[in-house]
């Protein structure tokens, strides 16, 4: 899977030319080791320097395969959980301090430096209902002391 070649404002890391040009392919890679790994594969950004051809991937690349491994092993993406924490209108460090998810812990799955373990990315789905964000909101409260609400 490939689209035509398109000049991008990169910069080559190579010799530094802004000629880069950039197109997408589709990348086959291994994720695990020994009889557990599998072959994944990502539509990802290919450069290549128009200057000195010089060849390479970069972060957005990255990201991408990153989002496969997330996909495969059923988990939420990095972009998934950036959008749940927008759509409760919360900043990373209000969306951790209500869940009592770390907030370094929570940078880190929204960046894509560490994926979630499964328990914790099961709590995060069941955050994504507005009837669970209200219970761990109510709890807070009634672990804090505050009253709890009277129910209609």
């Amino acid at each position: 899977m490939e689209d035509e070649m398109k000049t991008q404002l990169f910069e080559c890391p190579n010799c530094g030319s802004k000629r880069v040009e950039s197109r997408t392919v589709r990348d086959v890679f291994q994720y695990g080791d020994g009889p557990k790994a599998v072959q994944l594969e990502a539509a990802v950004p290919f450069r290549k320097c128009a200057d000195c051809g010089f060849e390479f991937t970069d972060a957005e690349a990255e990201d991408l395969r990153h989002e496969a491994i997330c996909r495969h092993l059923g988990l939420m993406t990095p972009s998934e959980i950036i959008a749940l924490r927008k759509e409760l209108g919360l900043t990373r460090a209000q969306f951790a301090a209500r869940s009592r998810i770390g907030e370094a812990s929570l940078a880190r799955w929204e960046t894509g430096q560490l994926i979630q373990n499964a328990a914790n990315d099961n709590y995060m789905y069941l955050l994504k209902f507005a009837e669970n964000w209200e219970r761990v909101h109510t709890r807070q409260n009634l672990d804090s002391g505050l009253e709890e609400p009277k129910r209609t």
